[in-house]
């Protein structure tokens, strides 16, 4: 019976002929799962089946806000492997930049959002939509945009620079003192 569950959101949420707009899908779904709810038993053998249709509409409501851009914009996909992969290729772009296990606590994590984004636009976006977009900014707005980054961006890369290299700091921490002395 979980099964009959299962193909009915399956076909909701991946029709043979998608609809115009989510708020068809968005509708379809909401009535499959509530007359769903209404068909399960509340008691005897049959209440494993309330339990997951319960269990389905909550984790479909946590999803929610989110889960029907896809029917509204055609150039956005359904979720698929490929598209999980953008995420995944982000991540990994940041731990090896960064020279990190984790993308937490680190340069990932203060612009790790627009980073990602980057690439996910960089992985679903035609090339020549890419540099339409770019060929809009000078050379001189790029640079002034790089130098105001770095200006942002350096105390943060001072405090990971000094974590990284100790002897370096050590160094400088003893050069300055030895200054201090003379």
């Amino acid at each position: 019976m979980c099964m009959i569950v299962l193909i009915g959101i399956r076909d909701i949420l991946w029709p043979k002929k998608p609809p115009k707009g989510g708020s068809t899908i968005k509708k379809r779904l909401s009535s499959f799962l509530n007359t769903q709810l209404i068909l399960a038993p509340t008691r005897g053998p049959g209440t494993y089946l309330r339990r997951f249709v319960e269990h389905a509409k909550k984790v479909t409501k946590s999803y929610w806000p989110g889960l029907f851009h896809c029917y509204d914009d055609p150039r956005i996909p359904q979720t698929s492997n490929s598209v999980e992969g953008v995420f995944g290729k982000g991540k990994r772009l940041l731990r090896a930049c960064g020279g990190r296990k984790s993308t937490a606590v680190g340069p990932g994590s203060t612009g790790g959002s627009f980073f990602l984004f980057t690439v996910a636009f960089h992985e679903m976006a035609p090339r020549e939509e890419r540099e339409a977009l770019l060929m809009q900014y000078s050379k001189q707005e790029y640079k002034a945009a790089r130098i105001r980054q770095r200006e942002v961006r350096g105390p943060e890369a001072r405090r990971r620079q000094y974590a990284r290299n100790p002897e370096r700091l050590l160094d400088s921490i003893g050069r300055r003192w030895e200054e201090r002395r003379i």
